[in-house]
């Protein structure tokens, strides 16, 4: 028979080791999921709209839907690639750790 201190330490209830106890943790962890979620939705919209082109028989009604639906996902794409940039480039400006450590920290005055 086991105990329920021993089936506890079996479960992993953070599978992410985001340490909870730090709001910059969670907020770092937040940023890089809607970052890839954003990406993510991106890529897809951009594959949907090339099938839908590839689909489209010629009609240009369609053609021109396709199209558009293209160019929206590759904006998108883009806007997704800059704001990653931009936070990059304010990383490094400030001194500060958003996306690339584990915790986003803020560094102090003498510190």
């Amino acid at each position: 028979m086991t105990s329920t201190a021993a089936f506890a330490d079996e479960i992993n209830i953070n599978p992410y080791n985001v340490n909870v106890a730090e709001p910059g943790a969670i907020l770092s962890f937040v940023i890089k999921g809607i970052i890839f979620a954003a990406f993510l939705i991106a890529f897809i919209w951009l594959l949907i709209g090339g099938i839908k082109w590839i689909l489209s028989s010629g009609d240009p009604a369609k053609v021109t839907a396709a199209r558009n639906q293209v160019i929206h996902a590759l904006v998108g794409l883009v806007v997704v690639v800059l704001s990653l940039a931009l936070i990059m480039l304010v990383q490094q400006i400030l001194g500060v750790s958003i996306i690339t450590g584990d915790t986003f920290t803020i560094p102090t005055i003498g510190g």
